[in-house]
């Protein structure tokens, strides 16, 4: 992707995103500017090389290859989710995101938040992340999955909140039940391909 990053790894942030109440569009951002100022301290940039030391980055391991930009990404998030210090945890997050970026990040990086790790974990286990070309070949479902889900967002508002306890109840029954219904998925898009 254009972010520098893997489509797993775009996917898992995706949904510690959206775990974390940070919108998609906050979420791309952070990480695309994660990416140019960890490209800006390996090519010498003392202020984000300085930041990205305190978060525990080794730039060394990101020059000659060791460390990925998912890592060094998901290393910092995990090391200013941990401070407990209120203060220094928004001063580093500023001086590595921009105020604007780490004023959108703080909730996520609150205490009680889903941490990076437990949500990549997550994400692979709830069958949220698609292979590459699982992914190309779902394009076209995107699109017909966007039309639906902005036709049922303005029902939703005219249904009003009476049926949300109940469409909550059948979301975490779907949840509970993924691995069963995937299966069932399987089967009968095999026995139709077949």
């Amino acid at each position: 992707s254009d972010l520098g990053v893997s489509t797993d790894f775009y996917q898992e942030m995706e949904f510690w995103a959206s775990q974390n109440g940070l919108s998609h569009e906050k979420m791309e951002k952070a990480v695309g500017r994660f990416n140019q100022r960890l490209g800006q301290a390996v090519n010498g940039n003392d202020k984000y090389a300085s930041a990205l030391q305190q978060l525990g980055v080794n730039l060394d391991d990101v020059r000659n290859g060791t460390l990925t930009t998912e890592d060094a990404y998901a290393q910092s998030i995990q090391t200013l989710s941990e401070m407990t210090n209120e203060q220094d945890k928004i001063n580093l997050a500023t001086e590595l995101f921009g105020t604007r970026m780490a004023r959108d990040l703080l909730p996520a990086l609150n205490d009680g938040s889903l941490s990076i790790e437990e949500a990549r974990q997550k994400a692979q286990e709830l069958g949220l992340v698609l292979s590459e070309d699982q992914l190309y070949a779902a394009e076209a479902f995107q699109d017909s999955w966007d039309q639906i889900k902005r036709a049922l967002s303005t029902a939703a508002t005219q249904i009003g909140l009476d049926l949300m306890p109940m469409f909550q109840s059948m979301m975490d029954w779907v949840l509970a039940n993924l691995p069963a219904i995937r299966e069932t998925f399987d089967t009968v898009f095999g026995f139709i391909r077949n």
